[in-house]
């Protein structure tokens, strides 16, 4: 048994040898080639990202002015629209509280000339009354 182990691991070891030097062979001989490929790939990579970014920087600037302008516009037109029914709803509001305190205003003096007026209506038939008693 041992000498069949030996050969069988005798054998692998040859077909382990044998693989990798094709390998290092065939590195050896298409190593450079691949390597200088891959260079020019990464190359391009790099020049077409370059160049995509470029652009987008180009027409995000060029549109950037657009949207701008456009969103003014719009910011204006809202104003506009809500600008004026504001100032007209502000003006009835103020029109509507001065009215509002002036009535108020009006109704609490009338309130206390007639609190003062039964007021004294009460209190001067009193005083009378206290200044005829006798004093001791």
């Amino acid at each position: 048994m041992r000498k069949n182990s030996r050969g069988d691991s005798g054998t692998l070891g040859a077909i382990i040898t044998r693989h990798i030097s094709e390998f290092d062979r065939t590195v050896k001989t298409f190593g450079g080639e691949i390597v200088d490929r891959m260079g020019q790939r990464t190359e391009h990579i790099a020049e077409t990202l370059k160049t995509y970014v470029d652009t987008f920087d180009t027409r995000l600037t060029s549109n950037g002015g657009e949207i701008t302008a456009s969103l003014d516009q719009s910011l204006l037109q809202f104003e506009t629209t809500l600008g004026t029914p504001r100032r007209q709803l502000d003006t009835s509001l103020d029109s509507k509280i001065k009215s509002f305190d002036a009535s108020i205003d009006g109704r609490l003096k009338s309130l206390e000339q007639t609190f003062d007026t039964r007021a004294k209506s009460v209190t001067e038939p009193s005083t009378a009354a206290l200044a005829r008693w006798p004093r001791r």
